[in-house]
């Protein structure tokens, strides 16, 4: 929803909260892991910070 109102930093510490809780919780592979993946590289897609997707 914040990346929907183009308040890109806010969704992107948000998905870096999420990511983090998930990686601990269920492990790097997990479904739900690699969705929050996902969700945060479309961020860093949009704020031009691609080549922080791989860290």
């Amino acid at each position: 929803m914040l990346q929907d109102l183009g308040q890109l930093d806010q969704a992107r510490a948000e998905f870096e909260a999420v990511l983090a809780t998930r990686t601990e919780q269920f492990g790097a592979d997990h479904p739900s892991t690699l969705v929050a993946r996902h969700n945060l590289a479309l961020v860093l897609r949009e704020l031009g910070l691609e080549e922080e997707k791989d860290n």
